[in-house]
């Protein structure tokens, strides 16, 4: 169930509303020039990593995109560079390495023997970035299998822990995958079709409610926490808590309900019983993907705050059922101006082509037989 632009001519504030969502998620997506030119250079990367002389090159590598790259669920940032997230995958068992940090040495040391990228190159906790002048950066996350654990279950080194850590990025995106799917159909959920992986980038129209649910969940979070960006939930928590309550809901608002609904909840129970929320890789036990939370708790107090907050100021928007502007802008910033713009402007090109009359209730609607068209505004102003 792609999603399509619903139409604006309604009187139903529900339809809408996504309407006016789906023009936002149409701003916040990254331009057709930046996604094809952050493909380039994965590419390039890709291409020098497994070049003849890569140390890598005897193990077979596999290098994929992770993250909104991967689910199309990047979002332009309010502030700051953009990201590109990949793998790269070694057909070797990771005790072969032995020493975790051995083999994200070697990466740095291989990244920095090239002219292009010595000086672009740092290293980071469980990857490498490379980062361009242009406000982007990839970061290249090594990983090595464990046959110890069924399916495609990684293991990828921390500095930190100066150990191995879990992971299973091919696993997750094929359960985001199949979430997005989910369609309810007479109260219950049930899957539609197995996804498969998207290689270019979709446009608004072809999203699923689940995708475009996660980048507004996004876009809300770079908006509440832009003063502090660290203290905002990371991407990969927001999007597979999304995922997990999803309820296969066609309008995007209506999902954005029932996931922050459910969310709360979720916060509640656990303070009941006087416990952090955990969030795990639902395709792997052992990531813990809110781990960062025991190390610095005045996240976790933020995000609680946050998500409260955000469950308050949604729940005020649907209840209003009128002009919501205001309240969206701040949620979700400009966007929000440029959609009603955008909108306003699709009416007077349907007035103008008659295509929009006025129901009995004083909605403007399609125009019919039984809906006469709006008159043409001929009026520019009076003769001088």
């Amino acid at each position: 169930m792609a999603v399509s632009p619903a139409p604006y001519f309604t009187e139903d504030f529900s339809i809408r509303l996504d309407n006016l969502l789906f023009i936002v998620c149409e701003e916040l997506q990254i331009s057709g020039t930046r996604y094809r030119l952050a493909e380039e250079r994965y590419h390039a990367i890709a291409r020098y990593l497994e070049a003849d002389g890569s140390p890598f090159n005897r193990y077979k590598p596999e290098i994929y995109p992770q993250g909104s790259m991967r689910l199309n669920t990047t979002v332009k940032p309010v502030k700051g560079p953009h990201d590109l997230d990949f793998v790269l995958q070694l057909s070797v068992h990771y005790e072969l390495y032995r020493d975790p940090l051995k083999l994200i040495n070697s990466l740095y040391e291989y990244m920095c023997q090239s002219g292009l990228y010595r000086l672009m190159t740092t290293k980071m906790n469980r990857c490498v970035r490379v980062e361009y002048k242009d406000d982007f950066y990839m970061d290249i996350v090594p990983a090595c299998c464990n046959p110890d654990v069924p399916g495609t279950c990684l293991m990828v080194p921390d500095r930190q822990a100066k150990d191995w850590k879990d992971s299973n990025p091919k696993g997750y995106a094929t359960w985001f995958d199949r979430k997005a799917l989910v369609v309810a159909s007479d109260g219950s959920a049930q899957i539609m079709a197995k996804a498969q992986p998207i290689p270019e980038q979709q446009a608004v129209a072809e999203k699923r409610p689940l995708q475009l649910a996660v980048q507004l969940f996004k876009r809300w979070r770079d908006v509440r926490y832009t003063d502090e960006p660290e203290l905002g939930p990371i991407s990969i928590v927001l999007t597979t808590l999304a995922a997990d309550y999803y309820g296969g809901e066609g309008s995007v608002s209506q999902a954005l309900n029932t996931v922050l609904r459910k969310i709360v909840g979720r916060i509640d129970e656990a303070d009941a019983e006087r416990r952090r929320v955990l969030v795990l890789n639902p395709t792997n036990g052992n990531e813990d993907l809110s781990e960062r939370w025991d190390e610095y708790p005045e996240r976790y107090t933020a995000f609680k705050a946050g998500i409260r907050e955000f469950q308050r100021q949604w729940s005020t928007v649907l209840a209003k059922k009128g002009n919501v502007s205001t309240d969206l802008e701040k949620l979700f910033g400009e966007p929000v101006k440029k959609a009603y713009t955008m909108q306003a402007q699709r009416v007077q090109k349907d007035r103008s082509t008659s295509s929009l009359g006025i129901s009995g209730s004083g909605m403007i609607v399609p125009a019919t037989s039984s809906i006469p068209a709006v008159p043409r505004n001929t009026f520019y102003g009076e003769e001088k």
